[in-house]
């Protein structure tokens, strides 16, 4: 597991993760590249938008501490932040936090407080749509690669802009399962004429 896994690997300049994004796995992931800043790599995130950036998702729940974990079910994600459904993101395949927001809790709380805690000097850049993805940028690279600093500029988006991308991608998200809860009341509604034919 990632966890074990990492302060055994050599040096990188650059790494990606994308693997069980809940508080307790990405916070110590994080720890582990970033507690010595000036061989820290850059880091790129995935999911540090909806539907993981305030909620905790779990692979398997039985690998985190019981004290790490969030209140979970097998149930889906709805793009409104309400609790969780038989229909939505990851519907019966993924365990998910029942609530979302809230202290220790989801992908991008746990960049927050790492790089607040451990290195708050590295810089942090978001950019949204498709669930959103994190670049963190150690301090010394602005010396050492400042193109990448120029290219980190290129990428950070206003707030009136980063609204409307958000407003963009809600709308994205909430058609797909819009459309995959007609498709549940719609299996529903023919299990329910056959019973009734049945009897």
């Amino acid at each position: 597991m990632s966890i074990e896994a990492l302060p055994t690997l050599p040096k990188a300049d650059v790494v990606l993760i994308d693997g069980d994004h809940n508080y307790y796995t990405v916070s110590h992931e994080l720890t582990a590249l970033c507690k010595d800043p000036a061989t820290m790599p850059v880091i790129l995130l995935h999911d540090v938008g909806w539907p993981y950036g305030r909620r905790d998702m779990y692979h398997s729940p039985e690998r985190i501490p019981h004290e790490a974990r969030q209140p979970h079910h097998q149930r889906g994600i709805l793009v409104d932040g309400s609790d969780l459904a038989e229909y939505g993101h990851g519907a019966g395949k993924i365990f998910h936090a029942q609530t979302e927001g809230g202290p220790k809790n989801g992908v991008l709380t746990a960049v927050e407080d790492v790089l607040k805690n451990i290195n708050p000097s590295a810089r942090l850049v978001l950019v949204p749509g498709f669930h959103g993805l994190g670049i963190i940028a150690p301090a010394h690279t602005q010396k050492t690669h400042p193109q990448l600093w120029i290219f980190l500029d290129l990428l950070s988006v206003t707030e009136p802009m980063q609204a409307q991308i958000r407003a963009l991608e809600e709308d994205r998200v909430s058609a797909r399962y819009d459309y995959e809860r007609e498709a549940l009341l719609h299996v529903r509604l023919l299990e329910n004429t056959q019973k009734n034919g049945q009897a």
